[in-house]
């Protein structure tokens, strides 16, 4: 049985930067960083350093994986998160915080096809390397299973790989960041 990891938990600084209005927040990078110190001050772990522990490793409470993804969603304070088992069994969620409010909600469960996980497998091996370093309003972290390695890419939402868009049309893509495909296709 699934059990719920601690919900996401935005940094001061990336509140901060959505309440005065600015055009691009830090890092992943800048913020994972700044974790270290946040939590020795306030004995919480900080949303940079909980999406690396989601990150960090294939094996999943107690389930490998096959895919996890992490989508920052800054317009609404939020996060939106997906794995796929090795089985796959995929789960998708939103992770809201309002201040200190932390909520998880719209989870959704749903199984692949067996052509449909071959197929998400195939695509996972041709994702292209990158170097991009977003603001966190437009950062998507991907890890995978690439062979005998668990990879993790940053990507920038604002310029996604062909073939990770193909991975969202296999795993379903929630309604939050699909809106952005009919806004690009006008």
């Amino acid at each position: 049985m699934f059990r719920p990891f601690r919900p996401l938990l935005f940094l001061p600084l990336l509140v901060a930067t959505a309440a005065l209005g600015a055009d691009e927040g830090p890092t992943f990078k800048e913020l994972l960083r700044q974790a270290p110190a946040t939590r020795a001050e306030t004995g919480i772990i900080p949303a940079a350093a909980e999406v690396f522990l989601f990150h960090d490793k294939s094996e999943w409470q107690g389930k490998a994986r096959t895919l996890a993804i992490t989508w920052f969603y800054l317009g609404q304070q939020s996060a939106l998160q997906y794995f796929v088992n090795e089985d796959g069994y995929v789960r998708d969620w939103r992770q809201i915080l309002k201040y200190s409010q932390r909520d998880v909600q719209a989870v959704d469960e749903r199984s692949l096809e067996k052509t449909d996980l071959d197929s998400l497998k195939s695509l996972l091996g041709k994702l292209p390397q990158s170097k991009a370093e977003p603001p966190i309003e437009r950062t998507v972290l991907v890890s995978f299973q690439s062979g005998d390695k668990w990879r993790t890419e940053t990507y920038d939402a604002a310029n996604l790989p062909e073939e990770f868009e193909k991975v969202m049309a296999i795993i379903g893509e929630r309604f939050e960041t699909r809106e952005r495909l009919k806004k690009t296709a006008k």
